[in-house]
């Protein structure tokens, strides 16, 4: 446990089979072992795996990968929809904006068909620009 989130690491041989493609498999675990404390328990806190460090490496080149678009749309303006991504990883790119100066990010979207904008502070008005408003359960 760490600050109210359950965090389950795990490494071991093989264990790359249990992250699946673009980690699938691994957010099918997540989403079995969320239904299941939610079943067993009333008040549930929220849940983190990881797999073989997958987790962190995906953070990483999320941040990295939205370090790049931010640059990009402080150079030609505008802004850029990102592929649907889980609210985890929205919450990456979401983070990695809220950084910088000059630019905003918002998800539209219906899950699991939920994305990222990320746009410059003039192509979207301050009181538009809002971030998932939905409980983050990593």
């Amino acid at each position: 446990m760490e600050d109210e989130v359950v965090i389950a690491e795990i490494d071991g041989e093989q264990t790359e089979a249990l992250v699946g493609p673009r980690g699938s498999v691994m957010e099918a675990i997540h989403e079995i072992t969320k239904t299941v404390l939610h079943r067993q328990f009333v008040d549930t806190a929220r849940v983190r795996i990881d797999i073989a460090g997958y987790a962190e490496r995906r953070r990483q080149a999320l941040s990295i990968y939205a370090k790049q678009l931010i640059e990009q749309v402080q150079r030609e303006g505008g802004e850029i929809m990102l592929e649907p991504m889980s609210a985890a990883d929205r919450k990456v790119i979401h983070d990695s904006v809220g950084e910088v100066e000059g630019v905003v990010s918002y998800s539209e979207g219906e899950p699991p068909r939920r994305y990222v904008v990320i746009a410059s502070r003039e192509e979207k008005p301050e009181a538009e620009a809002t971030e998932d408003v939905e409980p983050l359960t990593e």
